[in-house]
């Protein structure tokens, strides 16, 4: 639940322009709660409880969408943008595909 109200909070106060390490250290911390082998501390834990489940998938799609308008201006040969293009490509990954969410392969 920390990690959904912290994005919640960057979501209303997004400037791509000068968020763009902020951001990054968000999608590094959503694919860290997901290795966790905790289920309280797993982003997608919150998608379980009705009252966050809309919010949840508005947040979702919001950072699936930055990190894609950012993927554009990336450059993949470009040492400097390697960090953000492996998070952005891994949340993608992390975030669509629910076979790689341990909660699924525990029963929930």
């Amino acid at each position: 639940l920390d990690l959904f109200t912290i994005g919640s909070k960057l979501r209303k106060v997004y400037n791509k322009s000068i968020d763009r390490n902020r951001f990054l250290t968000f999608c590094k911390a959503i694919l860290k709660s997901m290795e966790s082998s905790e289920t309280k501390i797993w982003y997608v834990s919150v998608a379980l409880k009705a009252q966050h489940s809309v919010h949840f998938i508005q947040q979702v799609k919001w950072i699936l969408l930055e990190a894609c308008r950012s993927l554009r201006y990336l450059k993949p040969g470009m040492p400097k943008d390697e960090p953000f293009i492996n998070t952005y490509l891994t949340t993608f990954v992390i975030l669509t595909d629910y076979t790689l969410w341990k909660m699924t392969s525990k029963g929930g």
